[in-house]
C-alpha cells in the first residue's frame, strides 16, 4: 500500500492544477489505510489466536471472539464503503482522455487493492466466520 501512497503523492504534487480530486483521494486513502492496519492488527492479535485454540476457549473467550467477529463484519461494510468512495473519486478507475501513465498505474493499483480486499472480506465473512460459528453450534 505504500506504493499507492507514493503514487498518489506524486500525482497530487505534479498534477493538482488539472486534478484537484487527487487531494480527496489521498485523504481517503490515508484514512482507509489507518483503519485497515488497525483491523488487521485486531485480526492477527485477537481473533486468529482464538480461532487456533477454539477447543480450549472459556465461555468468556468465546463471547469475546463472537463480538470481535461481529465488529469485524461491521467494519468490513465500512471498508467496502470507503473503497466505493475511492472508486467514485477515481471516476470508476477510468482515467479518461487526460489519463497519463502514472495516473493509469495509480488507478490500476487502487482497483487491484479493492479487488483483493473484497475477496479477503468475502472469505472472512462467508467462509471463516461461518465455520467458526458452525463449530460452536455443532462442536
Amino acid at each position: 500500500m505504500s506504493y499507492i501512497h507514493h503514487l498518489i503523492s506524486h500525482m497530487k504534487m505534479a498534477h493538482f492544477d488539472n486534478h484537484p480530486e487527487f487531494f480527496l483521494i489521498k485523504d481517503e486513502l490515508a484514512e482507509f489505510s489507518e483503519n485497515l492496519l488497525e483491523r488487521l492488527k485486531d485480526e492477527e492479535e485477537k481473533l486468529f489466536p482464538y480461532i487456533l485454540q477454539m477447543q480450549q476457549l472459556s465461555k468468556l473467550q468465546i463471547e469475546d471472539m463472537g463480538s470481535t467477529m461481529n465488529w469485524l463484519e461491521e467494519d468490513h461494510m465500512l471498508t467496502a464503503d470507503s473503497l466505493q468512495k475511492m472508486q467514485q473519486l477515481c471516476g470508476n478507475y477510468k482515467p479518461g482522455k487526460s489519463g497519463f501513465p502514472a495516473m493509469k498505474l495509480m488507478y490500476q493499483e487502487l482497483f487491484n487493492l479493492q479487488k483483493d480486499l473484497q475477496f479477503h472480506i468475502y472469505i472472512e465473512n462467508n467462509v471463516l466466520f461461518e465455520k467458526v460459528r458452525h463449530f460452536f453450534v455443532n462442536p
